[in-house]
């Protein structure tokens, strides 16, 4: 099922952005919504307790290397970002290549631009460096930050003001699923993105052709529009029910499960879209049912896509790591029904990891105990995967 696809601005990206890549429309379509991100950044905000909302947007675009298009969909609306800075003489795209330093330096003059990083590893392994300890802690801090923040760099003190940095990434399945740091799940910075996977594919284009000149003066005349906009958001008593209502099943629903340390950041997003898509609509920041209800299907659409992706390949905690160690392993040995013993072995797990393991598939009735009679001799105990 393809995500909901809202109008305006975002229609008129999404026809601009297919006719130059075979990437996925929905890629254009959340990329499209988060280039309105960029030129909002910190000007438009939600009130949120002591740290208000903006409009920036981290996010993964996950799909299989050189079929998906994924640097494509992206650098699209890079070029918007860059050509509109360059006609108002704002940085709204950072360098790609970054030191700890440069970043808190570009965020002291810039403190909203949007990072582009062509290949997640890539991203992730900068941050990493022993040279920019403190970057990832640095980013972390500012994704949701209001006010002055200042950090000292060689005796020099750099005020970075009402921050609101995006961050745009792009990476395969397969490095996503086997090489996300343990650091990066259990220190919470892999839940601050938004994971977009390509489940369709755009139409087959043998040559790309030149952008439509046309079609994008007409997207940086409503970019520059958008930039203009300033001022907090407010929700509509009716959107406010929507999105109550929304927060209490999401809550019920991922408050307990492997997808709760998203519940958070999707309640942020659900909010930092809602906003998108008003200002799409009517270039105001008071949120209305009909925007609520898009953004809604949205972060709905991203869950359900995250979920499909997690039962069978991508976990976030250690547990679940354990949990789906045991799944695969009894799904590879269905034939034999593996016994406990069997598990312990092939999964090399610990008593306690094993059990814990098993205990929670069973509560998520994904796993059946069957006991296998023996005429004179010990029952034996075997595992088997419901449904499978």
């Amino acid at each position: 099922m393809p995500a909901p696809q809202p109008q305006d601005y975002l229609t008129l990206y999404t026809q601009y952005a297919s006719e130059l890549t075979m990437a996925s429309p929905d890629y254009h379509l959340f990329v499209g919504l988060s280039s309105i991100g960029s030129v909002l950044n910190n000007k438009v905000f939600f009130p949120a307790g002591v740290s208000p909302i903006c409009c920036n947007v981290w996010f993964i675009l996950l799909g299989e290397s050189r079929i998906d298009f994924k640097s494509t969909a992206c650098k699209i609306a890079v070029d918007l970002l860059r050509t509109l800075g360059r006609q108002t003489k704002t940085r709204y795209i950072y360098p790609e290549e970054f030191s700890y330093e440069a970043m808190v330096k570009s965020l002291a003059r810039d403190p909203a631009g949007t990072w582009f990083a062509d290949e997640f590893n890539t991203f992730i392994s900068n941050l990493n460096r022993k040279y920019n300890d403190g970057a990832k802690s640095l980013l972390s801090t500012l994704y949701q930050y209001r006010g002055e923040y200042e950090r000292t760099l060689q005796k020099n003190i750099y005020k970075i003001m009402d921050p609101a940095p995006s961050i745009w990434c792009v990476t395969s399945y397969d490095w996503f699923i086997n090489n996300l740091e343990k650091a990066d799940i259990s220190g919470g910075f892999i839940f601050r993105f938004l994971i977009i996977p390509s489940t369709r594919k755009g139409k087959v284009i043998p040559l790309q052709p030149a952008p439509d000149p046309i079609k994008r003066t007409a997207l940086l005349n409503k970019l520059y529009e958008f930039s203009k906009i300033k001022g907090a958001g407010y929700m509509t008593p009716p959107a406010k029910q929507l999105h109550d209502d929304w927060f209490h099943k999401m809550l019920m629903k991922a408050g307990s499960g492997p997808f709760a340390p998203f519940a958070q950041s999707l309640q942020g997003y659900l909010i930092k879209f809602s906003m998108l898509l008003q200002v799409n609509e009517d270039m105001t920041v008071k949120i209305k049912p009909g925007a609520m209800r898009g953004a809604i299907g949205l972060i709905n659409w991203l869950y359900a896509k995250m979920e499909a992706i997690q039962s069978e390949e991508i976990v976030f905690t250690p547990q679940e790591k354990d949990v789906l160690t045991v799944k695969k392993t009894i799904r590879k040995h269905s034939s034999q029904q593996p016994t406990r013993a069997e598990l312990s072995r092939l999964t090399h797990l610990s008593k306690w990891h094993l059990d814990r393991a098993i205990e929670t598939l069973i509560d998520r009735h994904q796993l059946q105990i069957v006991v296998l009679k023996q005429k004179g001799k010990r029952d034996i105990t075997t595992y088997k995967l419901i449904g499978e």
